[in-house]
């Protein structure tokens, strides 16, 4: 005869009842964290597939150290800067590649297809695109993970003051951005 668990056993938990932490928490940790951080690098990339990679690459090293991240005070915000440091490598050596392709005499440069974007997000991603790498960072962390301004200064290590400066100058380069295509599309 099989013996089946009884319905009160803890998702997470061991067959005697006692409750696995590592389990539940980093399972609970992976489903909030999971959809923000690939939102996050889609903006910050360009690149739904990639930032799906880089998310994941970046969850697997919260998990393979998940006995010191989930004692960090903002765990969160450690996934996001590792990702995002993950999101700068890959820009590195895709360029170092690019450049090593340019010197290639063979002609043959296998490059990705297009991705399929609306006009509006095609305008905003080349007008992030336009900011610095740290403003980049801030805008994304603030608006569309919607992180605070106090979570963002320690996801970054910076200031909550230099946040706010990051962000009101980025705003203003983003304006001055879209204003410029919006009068480029009304002169049409």
């Amino acid at each position: 005869m099989e013996h089946f668990p009884s319905k009160q056993r803890a998702v997470g938990g061991t067959p005697d009842g006692r409750r696995e932490p590592f389990t539940t928490d980093a399972s609970r940790f992976f489903a909030d964290v999971k959809d923000p951080l690939v939102g996050a690098l889609t903006i910050r990339t360009g690149s739904r597939p990639l930032a799906e990679d880089l998310a994941q690459e970046a969850i697997a090293r919260a998990l393979a150290n998940w006995p010191v991240v989930s004692t960090m005070t903002n765990p969160r915000g450690w996934v996001f800067k590792v990702a995002f440091n993950l999101s700068t490598s890959h820009w590195r050596r895709l360029r170092a590649r690019r450049r090593a392709e340019a010197r290639d005499t063979t002609g043959e440069h296998p490059h990705p297809g297009p991705e399929l974007l609306t006009v509006d997000q095609l305008v905003l991603r080349d007008a992030i695109a336009t900011l610095s790498p740290r403003q980049q960072e801030v805008v994304i962390l603030r608006h569309f993970v919607r992180m605070s301004v106090a979570e963002t200064a320690e996801t970054l290590g910076v200031t909550p003051g230099t946040v706010k400066t990051l962000n009101h100058r980025a705003f203003a380069q983003l304006r001055t951005s879209l204003a410029s295509v919006m009068g480029d599309a009304d002169g049409d």
